[in-house]
């Protein structure tokens, strides 16, 4: 399971170039923080270490179960006093 997220993490990486940070939220990664930690996950991400990509891109974890929680309070806020950009 660790080297599939790492593979997971690593496509996305290269999709997106999130030269910011790559931060993995809740369900397995945030009940057992040995997969990130585990070797087979590094080598997942080192998908294709030739490119010189995902050397750049960090990744973390989040530990806070509400994180996604925030994100949609800060959204809700944004609505009720019209901020928003709709397309």
């Amino acid at each position: 399971y660790a080297r599939f997220l790492g593979r997971t993490c690593a496509h996305w990486g290269l999709a997106t170039l999130c030269y910011s940070g790559l931060f993995l939220t809740g369900g397995m990664v945030l009940r057992n923080p040995a997969v990130t930690e585990h070797p087979a996950f590094a080598e997942g991400f080192s998908l294709a270490p030739e490119l010189g990509v995902l050397e750049r891109i960090p990744v973390r974890r989040y530990t806070d179960a509400y994180s996604g929680l925030w994100g949609a309070a800060w959204l809700a806020g944004q609505l009720a006093v019209g901020n928003t950009t709709d397309s």
